[in-house]
């Protein structure tokens, strides 16, 4: 036990040595970070006639009357302490607590990765700067307890190899509760547990996989409905796309569907996947958007490729199922605000394919 107390102080300090280190980087990060949420907040109304409040779905859940629902923890907290509004002062203050402390500790896991310090800088710089991550940051929204979620079960990969019955039964509390502020994080722990059951040879992780579903399931509402119904009113399905190119070879149209529904979810805003592409074209600020959203989208899928493609072979199942709640937003409601909780990811692998093919080719 003793052994056991030495190693992890050892640890503990290297990570505090490691961390000092890195505080003037996390400084420049977090002024790099807030610069970019003030450019954003001053060209959304301007250009895009929109606040940086703006959330579609906010008074879904301040307004709704049943008890169950989906988020359903989440609800509960915004009744409890009477938030009328994204914009109030304690829900910006969570949320800008919060991102900034996932944000930071994402640089300090991920910033271990880079050959150089061009990549280590260029990493900070993108992911500060990232466009996307900007306007969600003063947002207290669901998809704040998605992005806590995926960084702790990747820590979890990465970091912690031999848990304690204690540490995993606490690990799984915290995450139930994090499934029950963002019910989509079920659809990454779920598979996660299972993977975890085979490679360990326990079966206790399946005991918590079963509670957790079970939890979630039945405290979400018609959750599962909702979502169907709302695929089903937007525009992204195999006629939208035959009518809009005018051509009906089923197998042709089935693959630009599916093209088209990753291009969205890693590189589009909300609105192309609710209106469609109509509104963006015609105009010169449209059209900018929409070589934007693709530049964006082939940006953060090289990247997420190539740090699936580089992760420990040993690991990568873990890692893929934690990727599960991408391929099903593929399959229903597909847009950027589904990859946020992953950009660190994609940003990381970005530099890294760009550390391998220009940096490591030089040496």
């Amino acid at each position: 036990m003793s052994r056991n107390f030495k190693i992890t102080f050892s640890e503990i300090t290297s990570n505090m040595t490691f961390i000092k280190s890195y505080t003037p980087r996390i400084t420049l990060f977090i002024s790099m970070k807030l610069f970019a949420v003030v450019i954003m907040a001053i060209i959304l109304p301007l250009y895009f006639d929109r606040s940086i409040f703006k959330m579609m779905d906010f008074y879904n859940y301040i307004l709704k009357e049943e008890f169950l629902g989906p988020n359903l923890l989440y609800r509960y907290f915004l009744l409890t302490f009477d938030i009328q509004h994204i914009s109030e002062y304690l829900p910006v203050s969570l949320a800008i607590s919060i991102n900034t402390l996932v944000d930071i500790a994402w640089v300090i896991i991920l910033g271990k990765k880079f050959q150089s310090k061009i990549g280590l800088w260029a990493f900070l710089a993108f992911f500060a700067l990232h466009p996307y991550i900007s306007i969600y940051f003063l947002q207290f929204s669901t998809i704040l307890f998605m992005k806590i979620g995926i960084l702790l079960f990747y820590n979890k990969v990465i970091y912690i190899s031999n848990p304690s019955i204690k540490s995993e039964i606490l690990f799984s509390i915290l995450i139930l509760f994090l499934c029950l502020m963002r019910n989509q994080l079920a659809l990454a722990a779920i598979p996660f547990y299972l993977i975890h059951s085979i490679q360990i040879k326990k079966i206790y992780p399946l005991f918590f996989l079963i509670i957790i579903s079970l939890i979630v399931y039945f405290s979400s509402g018609n959750y599962l409905d909702l979502v169907a119904n709302s695929t089903a009113k937007y525009p992204w399905d195999l006629e939208y796309i035959q009518r809009l190119l005018n051509y009906d070879n089923s197998f042709v149209i089935f693959f630009l569907l599916l093209c088209s529904k990753i291009l969205i979810l890693f590189g589009a805003r909300e609105k192309l996947f609710v209106e469609g592409i109509e509104p963006f074209l015609g105009t010169l600020i449209g059209e900018f958007q929409i070589i934007c959203f693709v530049l964006l989208a082939f940006f953060h899928l090289f990247g997420i490729v190539w740090f699936f493609i580089s992760f420990n072979s040993q690991k990568k199942l873990y890692l893929l199922s934690l990727f599960l709640p991408l391929f099903i937003s593929i399959l229903s409601i597909s847009h950027m605000r589904y990859l946020i909780p992953y950009i660190p990811l994609c940003v990381c692998g970005f530099i890294m394919l760009f550390e391998r093919i220009f940096i490591s080719s030089n040496k």
